[in-house]
């Protein structure tokens, strides 16, 4: 593929690597993402569905140095940002489980259109303290719901 030089083709590419990963083409999808970075390498949504898509590939080397990237490119964007040191201190910085299930519940009731569930937080905050305390399955089996709802909607 050429390299790509307009906001058209990048968005073209981008819609077409997000079309093959819903697929499950992780290749194809990984081809079209990498295309898209070279007329946007900046942008930190991309670096993390990059990321993503070298896990699903299995190239988990690949997808450590993306999400060094996405989180380089989030310090630069945002240096108060800070990562929890270790998985303890992430359960610890999070809400209390009661209330983050509240907002599961909530968003996953009442959320009619994907800007209603634009927080990725409320399932992965949820999934963090069920993974704390070794609920694994359960903690999958939420943000695929939340998956699975959110690719729903409009």
């Amino acid at each position: 593929m050429s390299k790509i030089t307009n906001y058209e083709d990048y968005k073209e590419q981008t819609l077409k690597g997000v079309r093959f990963y819903n697929q499950k083409d992780y290749p194809n999808a990984l081809n079209h993402f990498l295309n898209a970075e070279t007329f946007n390498p900046k942008n930190i949504k991309l670096q993390q569905t990059i990321a993503f898509t070298y896990l699903k590939l299995n190239d988990l080397e690949s997808a450590d140095q993306k999400f060094k990237l996405a989180i380089d490119l989030t310090k630069e964007k945002d240096p108060d940002f800070s990562m929890p040191a270790n998985f303890e201190e992430m359960v610890e910085n999070l809400e209390e489980y009661d209330v983050v299930v509240d907002k599961y519940k909530t968003v996953m009731k009442k959320s009619k259109t994907k800007e209603d569930m634009s927080d990725p937080r409320i399932p992965v905050n949820l999934g963090i303290h069920l993974m704390s305390e070794g609920k694994y399955k359960t903690a999958h089996k939420v943000l695929e719901e939340y998956k699975k709802k959110y690719t729903s909607l409009s």
